[in-house]
């Protein structure tokens, strides 16, 4: 299976480092990932590694990669990727990620949403959701996957760094994983027992 993600920005931190953990899961269980930006701010080295990486503003060049027969597509606050799935005329689901938790910057990266029918919104909170659910109009369900910590995925442990003190550390791991990939595992069944 191959996924693409569309976002507009590659940057170091926030959405992309989030992504690139989700890529290296995905990895493990047999989903590829791909990677779609319209400028690199610097985050080329933190993704290259993981997946394959395009970063493209021309149309045709954008075209060209949305017709490499992904399997599913993944839209993170990018309203220009609208007309572009709907220029290549692209069929399968999309998902729409709403990252942006500002009500009048929600809504100019939802512009064109309703032209592509995507069968799924993911938020990362449910005041998130509340902000969607206002511009969507039921146009698919809202899912929230939290950014948090799965406190079954990490236990403190003593640093040893630190002579003479009490310290722990967390290993961080996010509570979106098993989730994000129960949606896409029930969005493919569905799409294809329908088609």
């Amino acid at each position: 299976m191959n996924i693409l993600v569309i976002w507009r920005l590659l940057t170091v931190g926030g959405v992309n480092a989030g992504w690139r953990n989700r890529a290296l899961y995905l990895k493990k269980r047999g989903i590829t990932t791909d990677f779609l930006y319209t400028k690199d701010l610097g985050g080329m080295h933190m993704m290259e590694d993981v997946a394959n990486v395009y970063v493209a503003k021309k149309k045709r060049d954008v075209h060209d990669i949305l017709r490499k027969g992904y399997d599913a597509i993944i839209v993170v606050d990018t309203s220009q990727a609208y007309e572009w799935l709907n220029d290549v005329g692209y069929a399968g689901p999309i998902i729409v990620e709403a990252r942006t938790p500002e009500l009048l910057k929600l809504k100019r990266n939802l512009q064109g949403v309703e032209t592509i029918a995507p069968r799924q919104f993911i938020v990362p909170s449910y005041y998130q959701k509340r902000l969607l659910s206002v511009l969507v109009n039921d146009q698919a369900p809202i899912t929230v996957i939290y950014n948090g910590l799965d406190a079954s995925f990490f236990q403190p442990s003593v640093c040893d760094d630190v002579p003479n003190k009490k310290n722990y550390c967390l290993c961080r791991t996010v509570r979106w994983k098993k989730k994000l990939a129960g949606v896409f595992a029930h969005r493919l069944a569905i799409t294809k027992r329908a088609g």
